[in-house]
């Protein structure tokens, strides 16, 4: 299944230790609606990568994401 995504290096980053503080699951497990996702980082070889970092942001359930992290379409001057 390579070639379906553009390849693309960013990084490395550091991610050792960095962990969801709930947990490994987004919600909890039997969570009505939930899913998982599964798959396989491959480098620009085409060998899998062992200590990928892949980053998902969650919507709520009409599709918007708010976080007060995230400032993006806020601006103050």
């Amino acid at each position: 299944m390579t070639g379906l995504t553009p390849s693309q290096t960013v990084g490395p980053y550091l991610h050792i230790g960095l962990e969801w503080q709930d947990g490994p699951f987004a919600v909890p497990e039997g969570t009505p609606g939930a899913f998982w996702i599964t798959g396989t980082v491959y480098d620009g070889n085409g060998d899998p990568v062992t200590d990928a970092l892949v980053e998902t942001w969650q919507a709520d359930p009409d599709g918007r994401f708010d976080h007060p992290d995230d400032p993006r379409g806020r601006s103050r001057t």
